[in-house]
């Protein structure tokens, strides 16, 4: 029996769990293929006009491995199966063999595809846990610091790191190791630039840490939010960020502006760039950096001209360091980590 039948946006085609007793054929509209997992719904697949949806279940008389759901409005044809008869049963043997193996082997595809879904979830989710906690503690610094600053010889004003970083624990709660090992990270990586207080030999930071802090904690919540989440995911090898890095020391000699944006003739930079940083320039590691989004490569008939601001490209690079690191650093106790 054939039925036509049409569907609103977010309405169920194909129940998962169902006994598969119908194709549904799409006329007009998109299908999303969903699997319920027990870490929660994973997508699998879109289906379009022309595609066919519960074969898989239809052929083998299977309950469905996943759910078929309207992702626009959608108008389809229902094939029902005829009770007790097997729609194979007409075609050749070699045929209904071939047809229940890829059955099979496509349940199989499509099982393992929700495992490596619900495990990049999982990944991502344990990244952004490390993340959000390293803003907290980002963002607690830079309100705690102020109360812990005092001068040091010549005005300089400062404040010293083992005092704060113990009332940031008891302020957050995560555990002096967790609160140790992120501001580790911070430390290693450059977001902060420790000195040592020449009197006790402690550590010490100085006031303009603060707002390297702060701008950091807004860029991770951008990413959370989506949009710096790209680049918290961009992989740039060392040899290149050490390239890109330059790009700083470039725009000095050349007496350009390190906080605004700078458009610099693209040949012209590959020609001077090692004469005035030290560091050989590379064309992947720009194009790289352009592909992530930190910096632009403006082609035009005559010429390629990059724009890019020094300080935030700065900046922007240590952060995805950063992010990398708290992605796989063995100290960081995941137990610890459940904010979010």
């Amino acid at each position: 029996m054939e039925t036509v039948k049409r569907f609103q946006a977010g309405e169920i085609i194909l129940l998962q769990g169902e006994v598969g007793n119908s194709l549904f054929v799409i006329r007009e509209g998109q299908v999303e293929i969903v699997k319920k997992t027990a870490r929660g719904e994973v997508f699998l697949t879109i289906q379009n006009p022309g595609e066919i949806v519960g074969l898989l279940s239809f052929f083998n008389s299977g309950n469905r491995l996943a759910s078929a759901r309207a992702r626009t409005e959608v108008e389809g044809q229902f094939i029902e199966r005829e009770a007790g008869r097997d729609p194979l049963v007409n075609l050749p043997s070699w045929v209904q063999l071939v047809l229940k193996e890829f059955s099979l082997r496509l349940g199989q595809s499509n099982d393992q595809l929700a495992k490596l879904q619900v495990e990049r979830a999982g990944l991502i989710e344990k990244t952004m846990n490390r993340l959000t906690i390293s803003l907290q503690i980002a963002d607690t610094i830079c309100e705690l610091a102020p109360h812990f600053m005092r001068k040091i010889d010549g005005g300089k004003e400062v404040f010293m790191a083992e005092p704060l970083l113990e009332r940031i624990d008891k302020c957050l709660g995560y555990g002096r190791e967790t609160v140790d090992s992120i501001f580790d990270v911070f430390k290693n990586l450059g977001m902060v630039k420790v000195e040592l207080d020449p009197d006790t030999n402690k550590e010490m930071l100085a006031a303009n840490n603060v707002p390297r802090l702060k701008w950091y904690s807004d860029f991770i919540r951008s990413a959370k939010s989506g949009k710096n989440r790209k680049l918290l995911q961009a992989e740039i090898p060392f040899r290149y960020r050490k390239v890109i890095f330059a790009l700083k020391d470039y725009v000095q000699k050349t007496k350009g502006d390190l906080h605004k944006l700078n458009s610099v003739d693209y040949a012209l930079l590959l020609v001077d760039f090692e004469k005035l940083t030290k560091v050989k320039p590379d064309p992947a590691a720009f194009e790289m950096a352009a592909s992530a989004g930190i910096l632009e490569l403006k082609k035009s008939a005559d010429k390629v001209t990059m724009i890019f601001n020094p300080a935030l490209l700065v900046r922007t690079l240590i952060a995805m360091n950063v992010a990398k690191r708290l992605r796989t650093d063995p100290n960081i106790k995941d137990d610890d980590a459940q904010a979010i």
